[in-house]
């Protein structure tokens, strides 16, 4: 907080007025058809232009330009905080687990195919 007990919003380290226009400029999207998108009367403009969006305003963006604003948020959050708790974080090692025990069944699975191709020479 700043003296005046304003949040500052440089405290994220991301300015997420730019991320959106950024998603926007990658989809060739004008700020009139966001706000179309949004169903608004104009100010869009205004609005990404700052560094930091309200929740619910995210929200709707996010589902207007079909891109997960939140994910970045949560990414820069748990690479600030490692510490911190995150349900995304457990699932991304939760899939980073099954992904190597996947793996280790593969290389099984390999080696029991070749066992039996060897019995199978045995056997005639």
């Amino acid at each position: 907080m700043s003296k005046r007990g304003q949040k500052n919003p440089n405290v994220m380290g991301i300015h997420l007025g730019e991320k959106v226009t950024e998603r926007m400029k990658n989809q060739h999207l004008t700020n009139a058809e966001l706000d179309r998108r949004l169903a608004r009367n104009g100010g869009m403009y205004h609005i990404i232009r700052k560094p930091s969006i309200q929740t619910y305003l995210l929200w709707e963006i996010s589902i207007a330009l079909n891109y997960d604003f939140f994910a970045l948020l949560s990414d820069l959050l748990a690479a600030q905080h490692p510490q911190m708790e995150s349900p995304r974080q457990n699932t991304i090692a939760t899939i980073n687990n099954l992904q190597t025990e996947n793996d280790q069944l593969r290389t099984e699975r390999d080696y029991l195919k070749k066992m039996i191709d060897l019995l199978e020479v045995v056997k005639k």
